[in-house]
């Protein structure tokens, strides 16, 4: 996750509403103002709340927010350029933006770029990949 991703993560969560963190087991339904999981605190101060929530229903929210915002959850690993990013592959002329990223099993990284303009995707590891 970049800056950008994360920003964009933080406008998600403070766009939630009520219903929606009840309905994923998020806050307990009807519990507006004693602390806890209450819908206050969410409003009060959504990062206290977040940092006090117990794993189960951290994990609830995780994947509300997954939901919401799949793009922004978007693991990136370091040094790999952004989602998003338009790259041109000198070797063989292919110009796409990445939409991703892999990993094998021996540890070698790279994006997966869709063709601008097609529904061509390819892969090509971080040697390929030049500013």
């Amino acid at each position: 996750m970049d800056a950008f991703q994360f920003a964009d993560l933080c406008r998600t969560m403070l766009n939630i509403d009520r219903d929606e963190l009840e309905n994923a087991g998020v806050l307990t339904p009807g519990k507006t103002d004693d602390g806890g999981t209450s819908w206050k605190r969410w409003n009060d101060n959504p990062w206290v709340f977040v940092l006090k929530l117990d794993d189960e229903r951290l994990q609830r929210l995780w994947v509300l927010l997954g939901a919401r915002n799949p793009k922004a959850m978007q693991y990136r690993p370091d040094g790999l350029p952004a989602v998003g990013t338009p790259i041109a592959i000198e070797h063989d002329g292919f110009s796409g933006r990445v939409i991703g990223y892999y990993e094998t099993l021996e540890g070698k990284r790279g994006v997966n770029l869709q063709l601008d303009g097609a529904r061509v995707v390819h892969v090509y590891g971080e040697k390929w990949l030049k500013p």
